[in-house]
């Protein structure tokens, strides 16, 4: 634990670098109907160029698991936080779908690398209950994601013709920039490393994820982006396209499913997850998720929709952050590539579902493809479950200096 104004310091960074990542990873999904007016493309088309955006989170998780470990934290934060800032400048002027995109993926990693490095500060400056600090940390990422369809829907009701979708763009620059100031100002210890941190630094992801929890973890964490992004990216378009509400009725809608997420968050951070066990949570949320998923399916009334929305939201908030903090209670050392391995995984799992669901409505119909989502939904429960029992055993083994899991001196990758 930190002192509390280096802790209160620190918490802020990494709570405006969240919301950033939060404002800016739904951008693409709730303005579908924008981008494709602006760019003159196809659902196929607007599926892919979120495929770049996860390319770009995948590379960044993979590299910010290991920059931790290796570079100077500040130095990271602030020059990967700049070159965001640039990629931001480069994504509000341009009209060329193909520099939209490659610029889409190299702001994405920049992010992604973040957000990696991010929790594993977070995970380090409150140790006490990892959980906790990273739900309300990704409360934060929630807000973002929940002010997204918020702001643009008053942009374009307020037809004020300065500003549409891309505004957003501009926002997260200034709020990146505020963010860099405050890391400068930082004269406390919070992004140095520790000797634990240090030791970890010979640690590898492929001897990690050959472990069964972990490889359980990362099946998980696929499932899991899976739901979200398929969710996010795709949902407008269902309930405006296959359901035949109008572009806003649908935002309107998809906002109670991150309102859900927000309201879990924040309370997983603040009483679920120091009252009650983690894995039972867990469990909890999962069940309730996948039923809500199924409901959403059957229904097209907005208001049963906007309930379910709800429902789903809330059971799905908190399932990383438990996720995270439980494997991080197996191994704390390799809090950041742990993060890693679980934002590989879900890029992965959010490309594939992004993709197939933005395929099949190209070439079958949009009510088929967003059955996807409830697919992957139960596909988590399942796989949740199995890293439920393997966590329990693992844990149990790592408090046992003699059979630590997957000892750093030995790992590869």
């Amino acid at each position: 634990m930190l002192p509390n104004r280096a802790f209160n310091l620190t918490f802020l960074i990494l709570a405006i670098n969240f919301f950033v990542l939060g404002l800016l990873s739904t951008i693409i999904g709730v303005s579908i109907p924008e981008i494709k007016a602006d760019f003159q493309i196809n659902n196929e088309q607007a599926g892919a160029l979120f495929v770049y955006w996860s390319a770009g989170f995948f590379i960044g998780a993979f590299f910010g698991g290991k920059a931790f470990y290796v570079l100077n934290i500040k130095a990271l934060f602030i020059v990967v936080s700049l070159a965001s800032i640039t990629c931001l400048s480069v994504l509000y002027a341009t009209d060329n779908i193909i520099v939209f995109g490659i610029v889409s993926f190299l702001l994405s990693s920049f992010l992604s690398t973040l957000l990696t490095a991010g929790h594993a500060v977070a995970a380090r400056i409150n140790s006490r209950n990892k959980a906790a600090t990273i739900s309300i940390l990704d409360f934060t990422v929630s807000m973002g994601n929940l002010a997204t369809p918020l702001l643009i829907n008053f942009v374009y009701r307020s037809n004020v013709e300065l500003f549409d979708w891309r505004s957003i763009f501009a926002l997260s620059g200034i709020l990146l920039l505020i963010s860099v100031i405050l890391v400068l100002a930082n004269r406390f210890d919070s992004f140095k490393l520790d000797k634990e941190d240090t030791f970890t630094r010979g640690a590898g992801y492929l001897r990690v994820i050959f472990t069964p929890v972990f490889f359980s973890f990362m099946v998980a964490c696929f499932f899991m982006q899976a739901v979200e992004w398929g969710h996010i990216v795709w949902f407008v378009t269902y309930a405006s396209e296959g359901l035949q509400l109008t572009a806003n009725e649908a935002r309107e809608v998809f906002t109670y499913f991150l309102g859900g997420m927000v309201i879990a968050r924040f309370l997983n951070g603040v009483y679920l997850a120091r009252r009650f066990k983690p894995s039972l949570l867990l469990i909890t949320m999962l069940v309730s998720a996948t039923v809500a998923s199924f409901i959403i399916l059957t229904v097209a009334d907005v208001m049963l929709l906007s309930i379910f929305n709800f429902a789903f939201g809330f059971g799905y908030g908190a399932v990383f952050p438990l996720l995270l903090g439980l494997s991080m209670d197996v191994e704390p050392r390799y809090s950041a590539l742990l993060s890693g391995i679980g934002l590989m995984a879900g890029t992965i799992g959010a490309q594939i579902a992004s993709y197939l669901i933005g395929f099949l409505s190209e070439n079958v119909s949009i009510n088929y493809a967003y059955g996807y989502v409830f697919f992957s939904m139960a596909a988590l429960l399942m796989s949740s479950l199995l890293f439920i029992g393997l966590q329990i055993r693992a844990s149990r083994l790592s408090a046992d200096p003699e059979t630590r899991i997957a000892k750093p001196e030995a790992a590869e990758g």
